[in-house]
């Protein structure tokens, strides 16, 4: 499953529900206990989130929100430096609390538009800061990007939502501001030119009672990501109940370093995420990482690495809308951005897992629970 996961050799949401026929058909599993998983509590905080951004597509709400950024940030439209970091701000607000796709789609029309009277260099660092700051923006909150719900998942209420901001926050705000600063350095931008998932689904069930989302606008919701991600409770439960979990973490971690094991995870889901899903990758990764001593500041962190994807057109749907919305944007170019901004942010990484990490998340709890349930309970 996690080969067809990282290969994509058929669809992700297909391999997601392998777990349903698979896990049952060779006893490893009871079937309802395979099932529950696709609808576990973080299922339910990422679908409450899917609703409520809907329902602000629906209405406009997030356009309207980002012209008015973009307004304010460049009220005379002769500050190309203004406007871009405009756009920064505009796309990481909005990917905080709507998927990073819908974000980078509704983002770049507005951006390529605010720029269209500028020249090239403008227009592909504008792409590119759409592309970018939707994922760092995404990382800050728990419903902002896939990996984060993987996350939840595992740890349960041992993160809280505003535990994953206090930490998170930074790397996003002091990463969006580095790449403001790189883009206006490499593209030479001008001063001036002309239960949180109780939560949430109280929250999409008054949209629905109010008229403000109606039962159609489901259809469109992104399910594959739904069952991507139910795919993951699944395996893990099924990897609990065989005992595979357990001889994974004492034969691979046992005896390993704990910082090796963190920095060597957090390397390879930087890698893996500019080729693969994020969600894909956190699903294969964070399973390894919940064996060592100490784990939750750990799985917090590699969480985060698997949103830095910042290397290539195929990472991310954001990456990919940069792409379509500047023609002139070069292959090269974007991976020279992105390698200085994934520095940039593994730095920061570091930091945040050193200083504020410990502060941040609460102490307690079974840590040798957390290592035989691999990702989900």
């Amino acid at each position: 499953m996690i080969v067809w996961w990282l290969t994509r050799c058929v669809p992700l949401g297909v391999t997601s529900l392998l777990p349903v026929v698979l896990l049952p058909a060779s006893g490893a599993a009871d079937a309802r206990l395979v099932s529950s998983a696709y609808l576990s509590d973080p299922l339910m905080l990422f679908l409450g989130s899917f609703l409520v951004a809907a329902a602000l597509e629906r209405h406009d709400l997030h356009a309207r929100v980002a012209s008015g950024l973009l307004r304010r940030f460049d009220r005379r439209g002769d500050a190309p430096r203004r406007l871009l970091l405009g756009v920064i701000v505009a796309t990481a607000s909005l990917s905080m609390w709507t998927s990073n796709t819908a974000t980078a789609a509704m983002m770049a029309p507005l951006a390529a538009t605010a720029a269209a009277g500028g020249d090239e260099s403008l227009r592909d660092a504008v792409a590119v800061a759409v592309a970018l700051s939707s994922s760092l923006g995404g990382l800050t909150t728990l419903v902002g990007t896939g990996p984060n719900v993987v996350l939840a998942g595992l740890v349960g209420d041992r993160v809280a939502f505003a535990s994953w901001f206090a930490f998170a926050a930074p790397v996003g705000l002091v990463g969006n501001a580095c790449l403001w600063a790189i883009l206006v350095r490499r593209f030479k931008v001008p001063p001036g030119f002309a239960t949180d998932g109780t939560v949430a689904m109280a929250a999409a069930l008054a949209l629905f009672l109010s008229d403000a989302l109606p039962w159609a606008a489901v259809r469109d919701l992104p399910w594959e990501s739904m069952f991507l991600l139910g795919g993951g409770v699944a395996l893990s439960s099924g990897a609990k109940a065989s005992g595979l979990a357990a001889s994974i973490g004492d034969s691979v971690i046992a005896g390993a370093a704990r910082e090796h094991v963190v920095v060597v995870a957090a390397l390879l889901a930087c890698l893996l995420s500019n080729g693969v899903s994020n969600v894909a990758t956190a699903n294969v990764i964070l399973p390894l990482v919940a064996c060592v001593d100490d784990p939750l500041p750990a799985l917090c962190a590699v969480t985060m690495a698997c949103s830095f994807a910042f290397c290539t057109p195929i990472a991310t749907p954001p990456n990919a809308i940069a792409f379509a919305t500047a023609p002139t944007l070069a292959t090269r170019t974007l991976a020279a951005v992105g390698l200085q901004l994934t520095l940039v942010c593994l730095a920061l990484l570091a930091a945040v897992s050193a200083f504020v990490l410990p502060a941040a998340l609460p102490g307690g709890g079974d840590d040798e629970a957390l290592c035989a349930s691999t990702l989900f309970r």
